[in-house]
């Protein structure tokens, strides 16, 4: 186990599914930062929450996190560079100031939940959101976009750019995502950069981490199997398409997998 697996073992084991998510994308970052120091970047949203605290008594709450993390801080969205794997690094995002729909939500939560308010993680589709509980009401938030209230037809609006064509909007659509799936899903994003960058070796690494965070995405496994034998890794890859195979037996690209399986073992051959 690498130092950042360790990590992330010891905040699912003391947590489960409810993982510290500043903490945990801190660990997670750990791969791609061996010497990183958390404690400065919890430190800096204890800092920003000590601000909103301010602003509160001033601007009211919703007013007070957008000035404080978006004018003031100046966190925006990463337009320019958006499959950049420093996107889904939370330390990076916090010395960049720029991030994904769903790392700065992270940091929205973070710093909402420090400054004393009640805030979640909401998995639309295709663009990661905030419920920001307020006294009376709850309202969903953009950090991606500045921390702009996001009512129905903006939703609507918003589905429609995201899925290309026009869908239905769900309830189910807005429903909270639990901590350790959100960690899972910052996981996914970076694999995605990764491969992008055709640097397989980081995606692998990526996986490692989101196969610890969630054994029973055995989609991510077969993805991971595929990654070791374009790299020549014909024992790895053989174990982990093996296990999809037994985990889903009923997998759609079933005959896809077996029928790579002959070739893996000759290499796994070749390289004895």
């Amino acid at each position: 186990m690498t130092p950042c697996q360790r990590a992330l073992k010891t905040l699912l084991d003391a947590h489960g599914d409810d993982l510290p998510l500043a903490e945990a994308l801190l660990a997670v970052a750990l791969e791609e930062h061996p010497n990183l120091d958390p404690a400065p970047y919890l430190r800096r949203l204890d800092d920003l929450a000590a601000r909103v605290e301010v602003l509160i008594h001033q601007v009211g709450t919703l007013q007070a996190m957008r000035q404080a993390l978006f004018e003031e801080a100046g966190l925006q969205g990463n337009d320019g560079q958006y499959y950049d794997r420093g996107n889904s690094l939370l330390n990076e995002v916090l010395d960049r100031g720029l991030g994904l729909p769903i790392t700065l939500s992270v940091v929205y939560i973070e710093v909402a939940r420090r400054a004393g308010q009640q805030a979640e993680g909401v998995g639309f589709p295709g663009h990661f959101l905030v419920r920001h509980h307020l006294p009376h009401n709850a309202v969903l938030v953009d950090p991606f976009g500045g921390g702009q209230v996001v009512g129905q037809s903006e939703l609507a609006a918003l589905l429609e750019r995201t899925s290309g064509s026009r869908v239905t909007l769900e309830p189910w659509m807005t429903n909270p995502t639990p901590p350790r799936q959100i960690v899972t899903r910052v996981l996914t994003n970076l694999k995605h950069a990764y491969v992008l960058a055709e640097d397989l070796v980081g995606a692998v690494t990526a996986l490692d981490r989101l196969l610890l965070v969630d054994p029973s995405r055995f989609e991510e496994q077969r993805d991971r199997g595929l990654l070791y034998g374009q790299l020549g890794l014909g024992q790895a890859a053989t174990q982990d398409l093996e296990a999809y195979l037994a985990a889903v037996p009923d997998a759609p690209d079933r005959d896809r997998i077996q029928g790579l399986l002959p070739h893996l073992q000759v290499l796994r051959g070749e390289l004895n």
